[in-house]
């Protein structure tokens, strides 16, 4: 980071100084190694058109993830995701967006075919076996635009609030839950109070140290799927290369056996040749 000092007459700006020169200096030859301006005149030009006050955000050199998208997302409208922060908007609160107020909106309402599953937690045996009255409920169903868009994922909400957003699961589960036509769903989860006696002996901290450990476990497990999913891939691919190798070769042969043919006459004591 570096700093400008501009006179109050906007004619002159000057470096203003945290540590040192040398510190300022490096900060600067940092930032215009990893930024598209050149030069501290193309940097400080940046400050033209936002006149005496305000911010601009420069973002540059994006990444594309796994599904050829940028990692940042251009295209959702804040307001729209504001509108599902929260699983219930808290009483005497509002969010404001540009001077609108944001309206609260669920996603289970827009969900068809719904259906709502009661999901305990499966704690084992010894000491967690004393938790009692741990569950939660899920909202499941398709989207009104299904099976036209293909999207799917949990929306997991905790203590109120939106933590994660269409959250993937793995393709084998999404195999082994939707082996008919069905192709698109949201499954919409909040999280109600857990009821745990006193005496159990195992904290919400532990229950979700262990939640924590199963998901790491799914996501070793994927990763160790598309693994062997990508060796098969390769080996098959080999596969049809040498088939393709078999067949052109097979060919070749088909179209030189006639040219080595070669015709023996032997004649005998008879006078005929075999």
């Amino acid at each position: 980071m570096v700093d400008f000092k501009l006179r109050l007459d906007g004619t002159e700006l000057s470096a203003n100084l945290r540590t040192n020169m040398d510190d300022w200096i490096s900060n600067l030859g940092t930032i215009l190694r990893w930024s598209p301006f050149s030069s501290e005149h193309e940097l400080l030009k940046q400050f033209d058109d936002i006149g005496k006050h305000g911010t601009k955000v420069v973002v540059y050199n994006l990444w594309l993830n796994n599904d050829e998208n940028l990692e940042l997302d251009f295209d959702t409208d804040e307001r729209v995701y504001s509108s599902i922060l929260y699983l219930h908007m808290p009483e005497n609160f509002r969010i404001i967006l540009r001077g609108k107020t944001v309206q609260h909106h669920s996603i289970a309402v827009d969900l068809k075919h719904t259906q709502y599953i009661a999901y305990k937690p499966q704690i084992g045996s010894g000491k967690d076996s004393n938790v009692k009255d741990v569950t939660v409920i899920t909202t499941i169903g398709f989207t009104k635009e299904a099976p036209f868009v293909n999207v799917h994922g949990f929306n997991v909400y905790h203590k109120n609030r939106l933590i994660m957003v269409l959250w993937r699961q793995t393709s084998w589960s999404l195999h082994m839950m939707y082996m008919m036509s069905f192709h698109v769903h949201y499954i919409h989860v909040h999280y109600i109070t857990l009821h745990m006696s006193p005496e159990n002996g195992v904290s919400l901290h532990d229950i979700l140290e262990q939640n924590t450990i199963l998901l790491q476990k799914c996501t070793d497990y994927e990763i160790r799927e598309k693994h062997w999913r990508l060796k098969l891939m390769l080996h098959e691919q080999r596969e049809q290369e040498q088939d393709s190798k078999i067949a052109s070769l097979e060919k070749q042969l088909m179209e030189h056996k006639p040219k080595c043919v070669i015709m023996l006459e032997i004649p005998d004591g008879s006078g005929q040749k075999t």
